[in-house]
């Protein structure tokens, strides 16, 4: 089987909200024969439409159209035969204001959606046919109407203090307590603030080794990506 993935940036007027669209096209494939991924944990939302084929989770087919929450472990799934699908990755908290679904509870949770019929069709077609630059600009306009004329604000979570001091100086940051902070964290990004860092440290981590060539070092990486020492970050 063939497979091809390409991550197509948001403009750069959106991006405090929507990061990216993802094209995923599996072809060529031998009937019985399925192609295996792993998503990593992640941070992000991200709405779904699959317009031809389908992916299994756990041996079970998912929604044509769906939303995912942020990821606090890895999820695996198989694609048994041809697939096109387009996805489109935006920040946690645009969960509730834009689509009523609490960002807590879609941790780790696929949810089935439906989306505006112009949405829809522009996402089958760029799922079909990714380098259709009319069908992205579809896309973007259509969730640029979604956000309104009045776009959601995102939380204020002093994350730059979160990643250097931990919880108690981003709740200092943000003038609350630890618990009130952690509660408001969970509330807007779905997952709690230990979660929230131990993966954007991986990721950070994992940036770093895709520019790793003849130079630099594990332990370089490790420091850093915020993690302790190497050791740390090997376990």
């Amino acid at each position: 089987m063939q497979q091809s993935v390409q991550a197509l940036p948001a403009p750069e007027h959106l991006r405090p909200w929507f990061l990216c669209l993802i094209t995923r096209q599996v072809s060529g494939g031998v009937a019985g024969a399925g192609v295996r991924a792993r998503v990593q944990a992640n941070v992000y939302a991200c709405i779904n439409l699959i317009g031809e084929g389908l992916v299994q989770r756990a041996g079970r087919p998912l929604p044509r159209v769906f939303v995912t929450g942020p990821f606090s472990r890895p999820v695996d799934t198989v694609v048994p035969g041809v697939l096109a699908s387009a996805s489109v990755v935006m920040q946690p908290w645009l969960l509730g204001p834009l689509l009523g679904i609490d960002a807590a509870e879609a941790v780790d949770q696929i949810v089935s959606l439906e989306l505006e019929q112009i949405t829809h069709h522009a996402l089958d077609a760029l799922a079909r046919h990714p380098g259709d630059e009319a069908a992205r600009t579809v896309v973007w306009q259509a969730l640029e109407r979604f956000l309104g004329s009045t776009p959601p604000a995102g939380p204020r979570l002093s994350l730059d203090a979160l990643r250097s001091g931990g919880v108690e100086s981003a709740a200092a940051a943000c003038g609350c307590s630890a618990r009130q902070y952690r509660r408001r964290f969970q509330q807007a990004m779905g997952l709690a603030p230990a979660a929230w860092l131990r993966i954007t440290r991986w990721e950070r981590a994992v940036l770093q080794f895709a520019r790793l060539q003849s130079h630099g070092s594990l332990a370089e990486v490790s420091v850093a990506s915020g993690y302790a020492d190497q050791a740390h970050m090997t376990r």
